[in-house]
C-alpha cells in the first residue's frame, strides 16, 4: 500500500472522529448551556432558537457551495468563537460565542450525514453513517461530563468541546468534495477517486469539443445552403 493511499485512508477514518467532536460540541452546549450565562432561561431560549435560522442557512450552503468547506468552515468557528469567548473571561462575550457556538455546529450537523454518505462507497455506505452515528452518541453521552474539568482549570470544559471541532475543521480539508459529483460504488474507485474525477472532467470537455464542433458545422451549413439557392436561381 502506497503512502499516500495509507493517508487517505486515515483521513476517511478521521472522518468518525469528526462525528464525535459534532456531538460533543452539540449536546455540551445544549445540555450545559445554562452554566454559560447568569440567566439560564435566556440562554436556553436562544440556543434552541437558532438552530432554525442555521438549518435554513445549511439548506442554501449545500445547493451553492461545496460539502467539504461547508463542514470545515463551521466546525472551525464553531470552536473558536467559542474559545475567544471562554479566553476572553468576559460574561457578555461568553454569551454571544455560545449562541454563535451553536448556530455553527447546527449548521456542521446538516452537512456531515450528507457529506459522509457520498464519501464512502456503496457496499460500505450504510455501515459507514451508521458507525459515524454510534461515535456522535458517544459525544453525546460524555458531552454532559466535561463540564466537571471546571475543578481542574476553568477553561478545560470550553477547550475540550472547542479544540476537537477546530482540528476536525482542518483535517476535513484533506478530503475530496463530492458536490455534483458521482457518489462511489466501489472501494477501489475511492482509492483512485481523484482520478475517476480527472477522467470525467476530461470526459466532459471532450464532449462539450465535439458539441460545439458539431454546432459550428451545423451553422456554416445553414448559411451555406442559401447562398447556394441564390447563386443557382
Amino acid at each position: 500500500m502506497s503512502m499516500l493511499l495509507y493517508l487517505t485512508h486515515i483521513v476517511y477514518y478521521f472522518d468518525k472522529v469528526t462525528v464525535f467532536a459534532i456531538g460533543l460540541m452539540y449536546f455540551g452546549i445544549s445540555v450545559n448551556s445554562n452554566l454559560f450565562a447568569k440567566n439560564p432561561y435566556i440562554i436556553f431560549v436562544l440556543t434552541a432558537a437558532v438552530e432554525i435560522p442555521a438549518a435554513l442557512l445549511n439548506c442554501w450552503l449545500l445547493n451553492n457551495y461545496q460539502r467539504r468547506l461547508t463542514q470545515s468552515i463551521s466546525l472551525i468557528l464553531s470552536g473558536s468563537v467559542l474559545l475567544i469567548g471562554g479566553i476572553s473571561g468576559i460574561d457578555g462575550l461568553l454569551f454571544v460565542s455560545v449562541v454563535l457556538a451553536k448556530f455553527f455546529i447546527k449548521i456542521s450537523i446538516g452537512t456531515v450525514y450528507i457529506y459522509t454518505s457520498e464519501l464512502f462507497p456503496t457496499p460500505v455506505r450504510n455501515a459507514a453513517v451508521g458507525v459515524g452515528h454510534v461515535f456522535n452518541f458517544l459525544g453525546d453521552i460524555i458531552a454532559p461530563f466535561l463540564l466537571l474539568l471546571d475543578y481542574v482549570w476553568y477553561l478545560a470544559p470550553i477547550a475540550s468541546l472547542s479544540v476537537p471541532c477546530i482540528i476536525s475543521g482542518l483535517f476535513i480539508l484533506l478530503l475530496p468534495d463530492t458536490m455534483n459529483k458521482p457518489a462511489p460504488d466501489t472501494i477501489e474507485e475511492v482509492e483512485n477517486f481523484q482520478k475517476i474525477l480527472e477522467s470525467n472532467k476530461n470526459n466532459e470537455e471532450h464532449i462539450q469539443l465535439v458539441l460545439s464542433t458539431h454546432t459550428s458545422h451545423e451553422y456554416n451549413s445553414a448559411r451555406i445552403e442559401p447562398a447556394i439557392l441564390i447563386q443557382s436561381s
